[in-house]
């Protein structure tokens, strides 16, 4: 090849290798501009929060579709509104024939409690709910707490054992075990169905029964699970509505007597559980509501009169912390909200009240309404007790009273009521006034200041020394009148026989 010819060939080579030195060039300016434009961007954001977040507790034990599953709710009709299967109130327990919405939702609830520990069941379930609160349902078919998860202490009346459905059975659940619960502050008919699959020992008398046979117990338990449903089989008041709690198990309450001073219900039950949703819905500075506009306020007063009659008034009494009128009338009054309170004065006035119908299912014929002014108060402003034990030296007795004593019992809400004193703009309508309210188990007569007396250790031996001094005075003075007596027959034996007239005497003829 000429020189000229290379030359040639090396000059059409140039182009080529300069376009690549180009091409890699502007690749690593890329990859340089790149890089720096990804070092120029906020880094990654931080996952973590602050601080770990609270353990929600109630989660754990909550039922899977409580709230959203037709199996529990239904199915609305969007034609009619009207609901269809899912679990229905007032209706007995349904087969999977009659409706197997309830039965297979039966079979869920059952197998959820069965998977918890039964302590764990009742260290964790919320004790806001009593069973009026099941019974008060929105509607007849929809209870708003279905499924919630709750507890109850009371007394256990009766247990039986039956099979269990096959679906349970096919799972490993042979039995199930239906008992009878009274709450503590509910009447005796105040029931509550409790089903379980772990038998207690103390309760192992239930298997020597036939299927179906109630055994009487009379235990006091603890009692947690899911509200089911209210039951009922059938109408009238010979199959009342019965709500149904299914858990794993109940336990036998080992019972502890009231210590005064504790903070905690559940060491000291003389004391109101504060956080019952009945108990919130008090209306303070109010009427009395009436049942069709505050049932909660009805309901609360119920258990409240019932909670007192557990307890014998000597201890209520070392449980109360003594209090003045101003400290229930004003806005601390807040502060003693159903506190155990009381109150020492002059019991003015006492009137009979009709009880409610629970009330008289416990055996209280008669609840008694007190206007007590207590001592040291310079207005002598009144407040308002009510009781359910007769005052034993008033029997009978209503209207204007007198007698000087004292009461215990729980703070329950500033009451409005109307007096007897005439409105001046209005003569046709009373004042309307407000007075503490306080709801307890009687009053307890005492000593009256105003008219001191006389102690009986005092006053048998004054009555026996006056009796000896009266027998004393009574020897003497028998005394003297024998001795004046012994000397006038001594008198007359003398001059007996003689002329009253002297020896000379008058002439006879």
């Amino acid at each position: 090849m000429s020189r000229q010819s290379a030359s040639q060939s090396l000059n059409h080579r140039k182009p080529h290798g300069a376009r690549r030195l180009l091409a890699c060039g502007l690749f690593a300016c890329a990859v340089f501009a790149g890089t720096m434009t990804t070092m120029a961007q906020d880094p990654p954001l931080d996952p973590k929060p602050p601080l770990p977040q609270n353990e929600d507790k109630q989660a754990k034990f909550e039922i899977p579709g409580k709230r959203t599953s037709a199996i529990f709710n239904g199915r609305i009709d969007p034609k009619t509104g009207n609901i269809d299967g899912g679990i229905r109130d007032y209706a007995p327990l349904a087969s999977e024939k009659d409706n197997s919405d309830e039965y297979q939702a039966w079979h869920i609830v059952v197998t959820h409690a069965k998977q918890f520990k039964t302590t764990e069941l009742e260290e964790n379930a919320s004790r806001e709910l009593t069973r009026d609160d099941f019974l008060h349902a929105t509607t007849p078919s929809r209870s708003p707490h279905r499924l919630d998860f709750v507890r109850f202490d009371g007394k256990l009346t009766k247990i039986r054992w039956a099979k269990a459905t096959r679906s349970l059975a096919e799972a490993g659940t042979a039995k199930i075990y239906e008992a009878m619960l009274v709450p503590f502050d509910e009447p005796p008919n105040g029931l509550v169905s409790v089903v379980f699959t772990e038998l207690p020992a103390e309760l192992a008398a239930v298997e020597q029964k036939p299927e179906n046979e109630w055994l009487d117990v009379n235990l006091e338990v603890h009692a947690a699970g899911f509200f089911f449903k209210i039951r009922q089989d059938g109408t009238g008041a010979e199959q009342p509505a019965t709500p149904i709690l299914i858990g794993r198990s109940v336990t036998i309450r080992k019972a502890a007597p009231p210590t005064p001073g504790a903070d905690a219900t559940a060491e000291n039950p003389i004391l109101l559980d504060k956080n019952l949703r009945v108990f919130r819905r008090i209306k303070d500075d109010a009427f009395i509501a009436k049942a069709d506009q505050n049932w909660e306020e009805g309901s609360a007063w119920n258990r409240i009169l019932l909670h007192a009659r557990r307890f014998s008034l000597a201890e209520l009494d070392a449980a109360a912390t003594e209090k003045k009128f101003a400290d229930l009338f004003t806005d601390s009054r807040k502060d003693y909200k159903l506190d155990l309170v009381k109150f020492e004065g002059r019991l003015i006035r006492i009137d009979k009240m009709k009880p409610s119908e629970k009330l008289q299912a416990a055996g209280i014929e008669t609840v008694y309404e007190g206007w007590l002014v207590p001592k040291d108060e310079p207005r002598g402003n009144p407040i308002c007790i009510v009781f359910t034990d007769p005052v034993e030296s008033l029997e009978g007795v209503t209207g204007r009273v007198n007698k000087w004593v004292t009461f215990t019992g729980y703070s329950f809400k500033l009451l409005r009521y109307a007096s007897g004193e005439r409105d001046k703009d209005d003569p046709n309508k009373n004042v309307t006034k407000k007075a503490p309210l306080l709801l307890g188990r009687a009053v307890v007569e005492r000593t009256d200041p105003d008219s001191p007396r006389l102690s009986w250790s005092g006053f048998v031996p004054l009555v026996t020394g006056g009796i000896i001094s009266l027998v004393g005075i009574a020897l003497v003075v028998g005394w003297w009148f024998r001795r004046g007596d012994k000397k006038t027959r001594q008198e007359i034996d003398t001059h007996r026989g003689k002329n009253p007239f002297g020896e000379a005497g008058p002439a006879v003829s």
